[in-house]
């Protein structure tokens, strides 16, 4: 936890970004002041992470459009003009309608839909391994390695090569 350090940053206009590759632990960091989390941003333009922690970006925003185009990170898009970058955050969680996107390089470790219809969209290239485990609950794999687990997701869709999906 962020002990001793404020609960909310607030960017303002300009290029603003929050650094935490210091940091030797892991945090829970909100795009929405109304959601518990180790901190609250708002008006920030990029968000840096540890890949050595396991750390957990939220957004509780009416919707949310997530693209992950590199390891733990990518794009967080919160309306017409309000874009927020990410790196070394491997947990994305929505908590009402989400669209996840995965690209080509694009893996994390999770990621968690919310209330509302909440998709997963693979946009890359290459065979792709889907397993459903439950209601909205699976992983994702390439034929190389583990692209992510996922958790209430309403609605998969297979990416340009082949997919495999599997119950």
């Amino acid at each position: 936890t962020l002990i001793g350090k404020p609960s909310e940053i607030v960017g303002g206009s300009g290029s603003d970004t929050v650094d935490f590759t210091g940091l030797n632990e892991s945090v829970k960091i909100s795009v929405d002041a109304d959601v518990p989390a180790d901190l609250a941003i708002t008006d920030i333009e990029q968000l840096l992470g540890s890949d050595s922690q396991h750390n957990t970006l939220v957004s509780g925003f009416e919707e949310s459009d997530w693209v992950v185009n590199e390891r733990n990170g990518g794009t967080l898009s919160l309306g017409s003009n309000n874009a927020l970058a990410f790196t070394g955050f491997s947990i994305l969680q929505g908590l009402n309608d989400n669209h996840f996107s995965i690209e080509n390089t694009g893996v994390v470790a999770h990621v968690v839909g919310g209330s509302g219809t909440n998709i997963l969209e693979m946009n890359a290239e290459g065979k792709h391994f889907w397993t459903v485990s439950g209601a909205g609950v699976g992983t994702l794999a390439s034929e190389t390695e583990a692209i992510l687990n996922f958790s209430n997701i309403q609605e998969v869709l297979g990416g340009v090569g082949d997919d495999e999906f599997e119950f």
